[in-house]
């Protein structure tokens, strides 16, 4: 199979519009951005961090064309959430927020069908366990 540089970066655009709309949403739903694409290499990145009143939302970007296999929330493994959970600990231990501050992670998924997006916002998704 051929590829060209349009195939190849399809993917990639339609992630970055996802996560624009995203970031739209959570706007009008009375979110504001912190910051996006906070990345500590290997550990990786978080798409979006926002506030919410007193409260600190770390939030998955989940991009899923109709084609794929598996739905957005479905590709949310375990070792991702381990992922997500590790960068925001490194965040607010360099912002010096450990302990101070409300904290939760919300999964907005955006599956691509029919030229359109379908967004679903899962507020509170997955906790932080001490086992």
């Amino acid at each position: 199979m051929r590829f060209s540089k349009e195939t190849t970066y399809l993917p990639h655009l339609l992630g970055d519009k996802a996560e624009t709309v995203a970031l739209h949403y959570l706007e009008q739903q009375g979110l504001q951005l912190i910051e996006q694409n906070f990345s500590r290499q290997p550990f990786g990145e978080i798409d979006l961090i926002m506030s919410e009143k007193n409260m600190i939302v770390f939030v998955e970007v989940r991009f899923r064309s109709y084609e794929d296999f598996v739905n957005a929330v479905e590709s949310i493994t375990k070792q991702k959430r381990q992922r997500l959970i590790r960068i925001a600990t490194i965040y607010l231990t360099e912002k010096k927020l450990m302990y101070k501050t409300a904290c939760r992670f919300d999964v907005i998924t955006l599956d691509y069908k029919n030229k359109g997006f379908q967004l679903n916002w899962f507020k509170n998704a997955f906790e932080v366990t001490t086992r």
